[in-house]
């Protein structure tokens, strides 16, 4: 039945108001979709990437200070034992024996 219902060409369908090719007509509003997809999907892995570097420079300062306040400490520790070892040693107190 369906092979014998005719098709109407290209002619027709303009007449009517159709597109000549649906299936284009559906590849390009897909290529659309995927194009503004893509668009959207860059700007957040763009976003993301800076929110990143954000992250990593804030740790890199705060590693930094960490490194500041424990050369700070090793400075006094080997002050202290300098000093320490310049120092003449104490008496010995022979009054215990």
């Amino acid at each position: 039945m369906l092979g014998r219902m005719p098709t109407p060409g290209p002619q027709e369908n303009m007449e009517r108001g159709f597109p000549d090719d649906p299936q284009g007509e559906a590849v390009r509003l897909i290529r659309i979709a995927l194009w503004r997809d893509r668009r959207h999907t860059e700007k957040l892995l763009t976003s993301l990437l800076a929110t990143i570097r954000t992250e990593i420079g804030l740790m890199e300062e705060r590693m930094l200070a960490k490194l500041e306040d424990i050369d700070t400490s090793v400075g006094l520790v080997a002050g202290e034992l300098a000093r320490r070892s310049s120092d003449p040693p104490p008496p010995l107190n022979d009054s215990g024996s």
